[in-house]
């Protein structure tokens, strides 16, 4: 018998990937997605059919999705604590490919187009999983995926910008552009005010010489100056490179 610990994400997950089967069928059934979510994003269900509301569809179903995984971890742990194998596999299996469509599903339109399916590759790949590496190996591959289409959604701009709609997605693009500007600005400021500084003190530097941003800060500011800057450089290489880590 299956646990009640595992089983809200696999129909969390069969909601969401049976969206259009739902909003179509007559009469409506009991089971729909819940309201309090989607009245975030549109006056009506049936509204994320329209192509013209791609945008919020897009929110709502990433929204419910994220809430079906957070029962993941309660899966697991539910399904280590299993000594038989057959008992196991019994839970392992609709659990994962719950875990791939979630997968699927997230961030992708077609589920208001159609129901999205997982490939029969995958589905026959899952069906092998008799031990928990296994099923730890499962996860890690979906949850890889996922990973893969929010990294997406985060470094791609322009796909970010398609997603506000053409008005708001202009009006960002102006307002970064104008941003960008600024800074370009500042900074070629920033430099000119340094070098005049250097030529006034008569320091001479080697030829090619590129200098770097905590030393024009730290000339301008002190050393304190220098150290934050210095700091904050760190800092923004290792955010840009957890950003590319996950996106790849």
């Amino acid at each position: 018998m299956r646990s009640p610990s595992t089983e809200p994400s696999a129909h969390k997950t069969n909601l969401i990937r049976d969206y259009l089967e739902h909003v179509n069928s007559q009469p409506a059934p009991p089971r729909r997605w819940p309201r309090e979510v989607w009245v975030k994003y549109a006056d009506k269900l049936e509204d994320f059919k329209d192509g013209n509301n791609n945008r919020e569809a897009l929110l709502c179903l990433n929204e419910m999705v994220t809430d079906a995984l957070s029962h993941g971890l309660d899966c697991l742990q539910y399904m280590a604590s299993l000594q038989d194998p057959a008992n196991l596999r019994f839970c392992a299996i609709p659990q994962i490919t719950a875990l791939g469509t979630l997968a699927m599903c997230y961030n992708n339109v077609e589920v208001f187009r159609g129901s999205v399916r997982l490939r029969k590759g995958l589905t026959a790949k899952i069906l092998d999983v008799k031990t928990m590496p296994d099923v730890y190996g499962a996860f890690s591959d979906f949850t890889g995926l996922l990973c893969d289409k929010i990294g997406f959604v985060l470094v791609t701009l322009p796909y970010t910008m398609s997603q506000m709609g053409f008005a708001w997605g202009s009006a960002a693009s102006v307002l970064y552009g104008l941003i960008g500007s600024w800074c370009v600005y500042l900074l070629v400021w920033l430099y000119l005010e340094f070098k005049s500084r250097v030529d006034l003190q008569g320091k001479v530097r080697p030829e090619n010489y590129i200098v770097q941003y905590h030393e024009v800060i730290g000339e301008l500011t002190g050393r304190g100056g220098r150290k934050i800057t210095y700091f904050y450089i760190i800092l923004t290489l290792f955010m840009a490179s957890i950003i590319c880590v996950v996106a790849s």
